[in-house]
C-alpha cells in the first residue's frame, strides 16, 4: 500500500510524505506555487496524459482513495492493517473480516476518514470500461461534472474473494470435515501416501483457522472441534510436527478474536489436551506440544483465563495415570493402561514428557491457589 500525504502551508513551503505499507519511508519539503490561472480538469491515474506503452502503469490496483485532510500515520497504519482487498468507505466496523485491534477500530470508523474522501474507485464498482466514483453520497462532491472516471481499453476489472468468503459461500467450514476421514484412504497401488495426508491435515487445519471470523464463529461449534478430535484418534499417524504447529497457530488467532474463548476452551480439552491424539505421534512432537503448554501456554493471562483449571488438572492426571505410564501398571494395580495400540515413546522421553506435564500441572496449581514456589504449606 502506497500512501502520499500532502501538507499545504500558506507562508512557507508545503510538505510531502510517503508511506509503504503503513510506515514512513521519505518525506520533505516541496516549493510549488499554484497558479490560479491554471485549470486543472484531468486526472490520470497509472498513466501519462498520452498513455503511451512506456508510461503506462503494468500491475494490479487496489482501491484508490483520495482524502480532503491529510491522514496522520496512525490512519495509515491501520488503513494497512484492512489489506489490500478492501473496498468500502470506513463506515461499518463489522464490514471487514480482518481482526482488528480495538485501537485500529477506533481510529478507522470514529468518522473522520469516511467523511473526508474526496473521491474513491476500485474494481468492484466497474461498468465494463466506466470506473464508478464511491464515496459516501452524503460528501460534498469536488466534480463540476461526472465524478466516474474511464479506464484504458486494455484495463480489467479484477474482484477476488477471500477464503472466509468462499467457504462461506459452499456451506461453511464443515463441508470440509470429510478430508479427515480420507487420511488411510488406500492408493490404487494399495499404499499409503501418507506425505500427501500430511499436507492435506495441515491444509485442512490452516484453512479451519482461517475460516474463523466473527461472521461465521456461529457455524463453528464445540462439536465440530470435537469431530476432528476423533478423526484424528483414527489417525495419528499423520500427525506431525508441522500439523502441531498448526495447531498451535490456532490456539494463538483463536485467543486474539473477541469470541474465540469458547472454540479455544474446546481446543484445549479435544485435541490439545488429549492424550489419546498424542501418545503415539513421535517424542519430538509431543516434546514440544508439552513444553509449549508448561511455558508460552501458560503464561498466556488470557488463554489462562480462558481454560478449565480444575478440569484441566484432572485431565492432566489422567493422562499420566492411564498414558505417561514408565511401567505397565495393570500386574502392580489392576489399572487397564491405555495407549497400547501403537508405537509409544521410551521410558526415558516418558519420563522427560511426564517431567513437562507435572510442570504444566504444578503452575495451574500454583496460580489457582494464589501461591508461590517459596509458600511452605502446612500438612
Amino acid at each position: 500500500m502506497i500512501s502520499i500525504v500532502h501538507i499545504y502551508n500558506r507562508w512557507r513551503n508545503s510538505e510531502i510524505r510517503c508511506y509503504v505499507n503503513g510506515q514512513l519511508v521519505s518525506y520533505g519539503d516541496m516549493a510549488w506555487h499554484v497558479n490560479t490561472n491554471d485549470s486543472y480538469d484531468k486526472c490520470f491515474l497509472g498513466s501519462s496524459e498520452t498513455a503511451d506503452a512506456n508510461r503506462v502503469f503494468c500491475g494490479q490496483l487496489g482501491a484508490i482513495y483520495v482524502f480532503s485532510e491529510a491522514l496522520n500515520p496512525a490512519q495509515i497504519f491501520a488503513i494497512h492493517q484492512l489489506g489490500a482487498g478492501y473496498k468500502s468507505t470506513f463506515k461499518f466496523k463489522s464490514e471487514s473480516d480482518i481482526h482488528l485491534a480495538e485501537h485500529h477500530k477506533q481510529v478507522l470508523y470514529d468518522g473522520k476518514l469516511a467523511s473526508s474522501i474526496s473521491f474513491t474507485y476500485n474494481a468492484k464498482a466497474t461498468d465494463a470500461q466506466l470506473c464508478l466514483e464511491s464515496s459516501p453520497k452524503e460528501n460534498a462532491s469536488i466534480f463540476v461534472h461526472s465524478p466516474h472516471a474511464l479506464m484504458l481499453q486494455d484495463v480489467k476489472a479484477i474482484v477476488t474473494h477471500s477464503i472466509h468468503s468462499a467457504i462461506h459461500s459452499i456451506g461453511g467450514i464443515q463441508v470440509l470435515f470429510p478430508l479427515f476421514s480420507q487420511l488411510d484412504y488406500h492408493q490404487p497401488n494399495d499404499q499409503h501416501n501418507y506425505q500427501h495426508h500430511e499436507t492435506q491435515l495441515e491444509t485442512t487445519v490452516c484453512i479451519y483457522k482461517l475460516s474463523l471470523h466473527p461472521f461465521v464463529k456461529a457455524k463453528l461449534g464445540p462439536k465440530h472441534i470435537l469431530w476432528v478430535s476423533l478423526c484424528l484418534q483414527c489417525s495419528r499417524v499423520h500427525i506431525t510436527r508441522a500439523v502441531l504447529e498448526q495447531f498451535l497457530s490456532f490456539a494463538k488467532y483463536l485467543d486474539g478474536l473477541t469470541h474465540g474463548a469458547p472454540l479455544l476452551k474446546q481446543l484445549c480439552d479435544h485435541i490439545l489436551f488429549n492424550a489419546a491424539i498424542w501418545i503415539h505421534t513421535p517424542a519430538k512432537v509431543q516434546l514440544s506440544l508439552y513444553t509449549y503448554l508448561s511455558a508460552e501456554f501458560i503464561g498466556t493471562a488470557t488463554i489462562y483465563t480462558t481454560i478449565r483449571r480444575i478440569g484441566t488438572v484432572l485431565q492432566l492426571m489422567h493422562s499420566l495415570k492411564y498414558y505417561y505410564w514408565t511401567c505397565n501398571p495393570e500386574a502392580s494395580s489392576g489399572i487397564t493402561p491405555k495407549g497400547l495400540d501403537g508405537p509409544r515413546p521410551t521410558q526415558q522421553e516418558i519420563i522427560s514428557l511426564r517431567a513437562f506435564l507435572l510442570l504444566f500441572l504444578k503452575q495451574l496449581i500454583l496460580k489457582v491457589l494464589h501461591i508461590n514456589t517459596h509458600t511452605s504449606i502446612p500438612k
